[in-house]
């Protein structure tokens, strides 16, 4: 059986099994991840060496009656060449597993391409819960729940950065702690007031939640990145511009070639208004 899935080792249909794993703390792993994992005829996983340390874990739990099953490594540079192969093996019978290094599968991990092709061929996909740094962030954060929206990894720089950050809803955003510093200065640049929330080693030994204003998180950061795997929590700010015209002003600098930053200083300037909620509003009508 090593290397390739054969037929399912308890005669059950093919599927994929998306298989959440824990963010840190191996106790977070759920029984029926356990399970899936164990009885899978194939591992998928981005890192085989990280993963069989959690599948080493789970034979122990489980008393040793059960071999590790086998693992293949699963990820964005491989992932298209090996789908075709993969939904073939399942579609014949075998269960195979999928898992990132941690937390749930897809969320700014590679997976798509094969469970895409997998519903394409009618096979079956299963997704079971689990953890995910992103809920965690969230739920910790203290702020607003009710609307909100993940972007993965940012841009590094530039508009693009401060336009996945800055909505009218609460942004989770996964982050380099070597970024952490200049991420946190480019949002305290447009609005130093709004709330952002720096979440890194969740649920691990060490789990640490900073809370604060941009600016006050620029300077925290400025010089001494965090350590470990960062996940940020920008809160979110509707747009509270009255003047129509400003908004337009706005919208004709950046037709022209400006900036949204900088053509909202300017208008701001002129008009007297506020030159983020400006910012905020042209970006919420391109």
């Amino acid at each position: 059986m090593a290397g390739e899935a054969a037929a399912g080792r308890s005669g059950a249909v093919g599927r994929l099994i998306i298989c959440p794993t824990p963010i840190g703390n191996l106790g977070d792993g759920s029984p029926r991840v356990a399970e899936a994992l164990l009885s899978a005829d194939l591992v998928l996983c981005e890192d085989t060496r990280r993963t069989g340390k959690l599948l080493a874990h789970l034979v122990e739990a489980d008393g040793g009656r059960r071999e590790r099953p086998p693992m293949r490594s699963l990820h964005d540079h491989n992932e298209r060449g090996q789908v075709d192969g993969l939904v073939a093996q399942i579609g014949q019978g075998a269960r195979v597993a999928l898992c990132s290094d941690a937390g749930t599968p897809l969320v700014s991990d590679p997976g798509l391409a094969l469970v895409r092709g997998c519903i394409a061929a009618g096979v079956e996909v299963e997704a079971l819960p689990g953890p995910s740094a992103v809920l965690v962030a969230l739920a910790v954060s203290g702020l607003a729940t009710d609307r909100w929206r993940f972007v993965g990894f940012p841009p590094r720089k530039g508009d693009g950065l401060v336009e996945a950050l800055l909505s009218s809803e609460t942004t989770v955003a996964f982050e380099a702690p070597t970024r952490v510093g200049a991420t946190m200065a480019a949002i305290a640049a447009v609005d130093p007031g709004r709330r952002v929330v720096v979440a890194r080693e969740l649920t691990k030994l060490h789990e640490e939640v900073v809370r604060g204003t941009a600016e006050a998180l620029a300077e925290r950061y400025a010089g001494s990145a965090p350590k470990g795997e960062v996940t940020i929590v920008v809160a979110g700010e509707e747009a509270e511009v009255d003047d129509e015209a400003a908004i337009v002003a706005t919208e004709r600098l950046v037709e022209a070639g400006a900036r949204v930053k900088e053509a909202a200083a300017v208008v701001a300037d002129l008009t007297g208004a506020r030159a983020n909620a400006l910012y905020r509003a042209v970006l919420d009508r391109r």
